[in-house]
């Protein structure tokens, strides 16, 4: 074997190893978007807040200045803004959770909703999972997926009253029942 090639050999295996070696150091770090197990709370609608749709247009001169040569121009801006559903609930640790959009799952939900009404309301928190191959590094809170709002029955329930056909006449008998 000639001097060149040992050396060729040496140089490029010395570069496998540098190269080896870096990415031993780094590892294979990866961000990975992750769910927690959905969650219930008990909130109260604080608010609900629609915003219309709505289209503006703007037309505005322009000048331009190129040398000798000036040009005179128009320029139209139009901006739309889609129509949107939001309801804030206060939540039993006191935050607030505020779901807004403007698809029709949102419309659904702000049509279904109460002022000041009791819900119970399920979510799941979403999270940015740093990972060094399989083992988990940190975790941050990113987001949190709205699932769905049901109301609570209130247990202080009002007797109903019903009236019924019976031999004697017409009695009325109560119950107790929401």
């Amino acid at each position: 074997m000639n001097n060149k090639s040992t050396r060729r050999n040496f140089l490029r295996n010395l570069g496998l190893v540098a190269i080896g070696s870096a990415l031993g150091i780094s590892g294979c770090e990866h961000e990975k978007e992750e769910y927690s197990n959905v969650k219930e709370e008990t909130a109260t609608v604080q608010d609900l807040i629609y915003c219309p749709s709505r289209h503006s247009s703007e037309i505005n001169p322009t000048v331009s200045f190129d040398g000798d040569d000036i040009s005179i121009g128009m320029d139209i801006d139009e901006v739309d803004f889609p129509e949107k559903w939001g309801v804030v609930f206060e939540c039993e640790h006191h935050g607030n959770f505020v779901v807004v959009g403007e698809n029709e799952r949102h419309k659904k939900l702000w049509e279904r909703m109460k002022k000041n009404k009791t819900y119970k309301i399920t979510y799941r928190d979403v999270f940015t999972s740093r990972y060094d191959g399989d083992k988990l590094l940190g975790r941050k809170p990113k987001d949190y997926w709205f699932l769905d709002a049901r109301p609570i029955e209130s247990s202080t329930s009002q007797p109903v009253v019903r009236a019924t056909s019976q031999p004697s006449g017409l009695e009325l008998e109560a119950e107790t029942g929401n």
